[in-house]
């Protein structure tokens, strides 16, 4: 605990305070980050053939106005661009110290059918592979086998311990 005394309290009342407030904002900004990435990594592709594979991943947004309502056409199936954009666009919104502000969305049509689980069970026919010329089951219990827990929900459990971690390494 550092101590404060003589002439220049004020100044160092001032100093430590911005102290705190770097502080917060960075374990902020990181977890954020840290969050988000997990996210998209949990994000399906669908099949490594297909050619929207990746699209969903391409399509998590962080925004600093309003979450996105656009599905851009693209995709990412590392989700490193995506991560790298969205890395960006959350740094850009931390720079406004006094209200940083950071929107993370997905607007495809079926994000929620991922997330929640909403795929018929059981399966009625499955889905075409282009690739094979044949029909898959790519659910179980309406959950996608890739993403059977979802993206979100699961990363989210942890979000107290990861903002715990952060904390302690700026804490040093």
């Amino acid at each position: 605990m550092k101590t404060i005394q003589g002439e220049n309290f004020s100044e160092e009342l001032q100093k430590l305070l911005e102290g705190y407030i770097e502080t917060a904002l960075n374990v902020s900004r990181d977890s954020a980050i840290d969050l988000f990435s997990d996210v998209i990594d949990d994000t399906p592709i669908w099949f490594e053939h297909e050619e929207h594979a990746g699209n969903t991943k391409y399509n998590w947004r962080a925004t600093s106005s309003a979450p996105s309502q656009n599905v851009l056409k693209g995709t990412d199936k590392s989700g490193e661009q995506t991560k790298d954009r969205m890395e960006s666009k959350v740094n850009r919104a931390f720079d406004n110290k006094s209200n940083p502000k950071v929107y993370f969305s997905n607007a495809v049509p079926w994000i929620w059918d991922i997330e929640d689980g909403h795929y018929p069970s059981p399966v009625k026919e499955g889905s075409y592979n282009s690739k094979t010329g044949q029909m898959e089951i790519r659910s179980e219990g309406g959950f996608s086998k890739q993403a059977p827990l979802g993206m979100v929900k699961k990363n989210i459990v942890g979000w107290v311990e990861r903002v715990e971690s952060f904390v302690r390494r700026y804490a040093k």
